[in-house]
């Protein structure tokens, strides 16, 4: 994958919380008639959480792969073959599925257990992984902000997410206790480097990435921030980036081309040429009894000012703008990346015209063939072993994902990158070159952010008297 030398990008989103959402789940591709393709609408007392679906339609694709198989792709260069299976993915996570949740189908990634119900789940001592999902899916403002020291600031919007796991993962963290960190430390080897139990090839990891904003006074519209390109590396954020578009929340947009983004202060042309529906998002929609909880627990906002108007109200919806995606087909797993673009058939780096093309054979539905992708099954290219590679002579794979690492700084990053010293910021990151460094250790240590290199997993420097756990922040962010 080639990223244009020119390009570079800033997340400082800084906005934040802690919050639940208890909501009405919309697909975001509704329409009043049901699609004969469209699975039947099946009430249940409880959402049972189903696998990533092993076949979307995709020839050659399917899941889990043999890890034997993606190796040979990255190690020939099948840059074709990766990106297809990185679709796939895609298109599995967003299938809809038979159950429902308010009379909405849920989308197979909606089924699955956010993780501080794992988290309740291990804290009762529950031995039984397959229970089905209940209560309201949960939210926080993204850890990464806090680990990269990032300022969180007033504005009106609020980027919040979850990490969720499919069924086979959540099983994996149930039986061997990993949110316990007295279980972890038994995989410590003093002086040496330890690792908890892998994960089983099924397992699949997710961060989904929400844009909260109220509808525009006197409007039925949202402004939504959307990716541009600057011209050199550099912390680029979303308050950056100076370009809008505006949601339609009742799809009124009767126009067939992509939205034109406007700028920060626009004209009333501009605006009606960046207007765009809102089923053109994957999307949720706020309560009332889930607006008062958020505005109850809003910790980094300190919570509503006296006789200040509430941050949420009935009615937010709450778009899906970015989603990052680890499975674990080979050992230090598959690595994805999905962000909203006005026009997803010309993406904006870290995505490109080729990852768009192979979009179309996705068999994608709806909203979520709005998304573009960035890709990493390997840090540099040429691929490197697991353990006892090389950043000489290689190039690097840049994959990040604009609304949560565009932000990061030069202060984000503690460790030396080996490939090129000029790498300092979140727009020439690799998602695996940073969970490399995922590990658990009793000295509360930070934890270690890189810019894009190859890095050992098994490095007796790096890693020496920590617990590798395999690739997944969520486990020492969340242990107790």
């Amino acid at each position: 994958m080639k990223a244009p030398t020119q390009f570079w990008s800033r997340l400082g989103l800084l906005c934040s919380l802690l919050f639940l959402v208890s909501v009405m789940i919309f697909n975001a591709c509704k329409s009043p008639q049901k699609k004969e393709s469209e699975p039947e609408v099946v009430e249940t007392d409880g959402i049972t959480p189903v696998p990533l679906p092993t076949d979307v339609g995709i020839p050659g694709y399917k899941f889990p792969e043999d890890s034997a198989t993606v190796y040979n792709w990255l190690n020939h260069r099948d840059t074709g073959r990766i990106y297809d299976h990185g679709w796939g993915i895609w298109s599995g996570l967003t299938r809809p599925t038979s159950q429902v949740d308010q009379g909405r189908n849920l989308l197979t990634f909606e089924t699955w257990m956010g993780i501080r119900q794992v988290v309740s789940l291990v804290d009762a001592g529950s031995a039984d992984c397959t229970q089905k999902k209940s209560g309201p899916v949960k939210l926080n403002w993204p850890t990464q902000f806090a680990h990269a020291g990032m300022d969180f600031g007033g504005d009106p919007f609020k980027v919040m997410e979850t990490v969720s796991y499919d069924p086979t993962t959540v099983c994996h963290i149930v039986e061997h206790g990993l949110f316990h960190t007295d279980s972890l430390k038994l995989h410590k080897k003093p002086g040496a480097v330890g690792t908890i139990p892998a994960f089983p090839n099924t397992s699949v990891a997710i961060k989904p990435v929400y844009w909260v904003g109220q509808v525009m006074s006197g409007e039925k519209l949202i402004k939504l921030p959307v990716w541009n390109v600057p011209s050199a590396p550099k912390a680029w954020g979303v308050d950056d980036w100076g370009t809008y578009v505006y949601v339609d929340v009742t799809n009124g947009v009767a126009r067939q081309a992509p939205p034109v983004p406007a700028p920060k202060d626009a004209t009333p042309e501009q605006i009606e040429a960046a207007k765009v529906n809102l089923d053109q998002f994957i999307y949720l929609i706020l309560d009332q009894e889930t607006a008062d909880h958020l505005n109850s627990t809003l910790p980094p906002l300190g919570g509503i000012p006296p006789g200040g108007v509430p941050s949420f109200s009935q009615g937010d919806v709450v778009l899906l703008v970015a989603m990052h995606v680890s499975t674990r087909e080979i050992e230090n797993w598959t690595w994805q990346t999905y962000y909203w673009m006005p026009d997803p058939d010309k993406p904006l780096f870290p995505s490109n015209d080729y990852i768009a093309t192979l979009r179309k054979r996705a068999n994608l539905v709806g909203a979520a063939s709005h998304y573009a992708m960035s890709i990493a099954y390997n840090m540099v290219w040429p691929n490197q072993p697991v353990n006892g590679g090389t950043n000489e002579g290689v190039k690097p794979v840049f994959a990040f994902n604009p609304y949560l690492e565009g932000g990061f700084d030069k202060g984000t990053f503690g460790i030396k990158n080996a490939l090129n010293s000029g790498f300092e910021y979140g727009v020439q990151t690799n998602c695996m070159s940073c969970h490399v460094f995922a590990s658990y250790n009793d000295q509360n240590a930070g934890p270690i952010y890189s810019t894009d290199q190859y890095i050992s997993t098994n490095d007796p420097v790096l890693f020496k008297d920590f617990v590798k756990t395999d690739f997944l922040w969520s486990i020492p962010d969340h242990a107790r």
